[in-house]
């Protein structure tokens, strides 16, 4: 069970940078193609949209973005706690952390009508199925961003060696910078 627990909240304790650089690249490139093929974008650091007809250029510029961004504001805070923070030890955080994100694009996507009621406010017209859908959804991707942030956080903590309450303050803020030029960077390239 400790195995478990250390392979969802904490491998970057367990496994060598080179075994997670692999792994993350590999969900990396898979996260994209279930973006693809879902029409899912990860169109932020904390995001996925459902869109109609998304291109593998558009989901892989989002993902690389995302990635980009956060690593310049993470780095950044880890290196201000710890001089000694590793370039692949911020790199590895990310890209493992983002397999919980990728997996929302396996969670239900709401038809264009229902999309459409709930744009107009219809709900009378909404069945108890769609709604089944929309809380299934709704539970997949609060489950994911607390299981990613707890990644992110843990991962960060870990290359930082961070130990005192700065270290969260400057998490948070670097999270919320990252989303920031994330959302700036992927409208003026997409």
């Amino acid at each position: 069970m400790e195995l478990l627990k250390t392979l969802l909240f904490n491998p970057f304790e367990k496994y060598s940078e080179t075994i997670l650089l692999v792994f993350g690249i590999a969900f990396t490139v898979l996260g994209t193609l279930l973006g693809f093929y879902f029409d899912a974008r990860f169109d932020g650091v904390l995001d996925m949209h459902f869109v109609r007809n998304a291109t593998l250029k558009e989901v892989a510029l989002d993902n690389l973005i995302a990635i980009f961004c956060l690593f310049i504001f993470l780095f950044g805070a880890a290196k201000f706690i710890n001089s000694k923070t590793r370039f692949i030890d911020i790199l590895n955080t990310i890209l493992i952390s983002r397999i919980a994100i990728y997996l929302l694009a396996l969670s239900p996507k709401p038809s264009d009508e229902l999309t459409k009621k709930l744009l107009q406010n219809d709900f009378s017209q909404i069945d108890n199925f769609d709604i089944s859908l929309l809380m299934i959804g709704a539970f997949m991707a609060l489950l994911s961003l607390v299981w990613y942030i707890t990644l992110l956080f843990n991962g960060f903590k870990t290359a930082s060696n961070a130990k005192k309450s700065l270290p969260i303050i400057l998490f948070a803020v670097s999270i919320i910078l990252a989303e920031i030029l994330s959302k700036i960077l992927i409208s003026y390239f997409n």
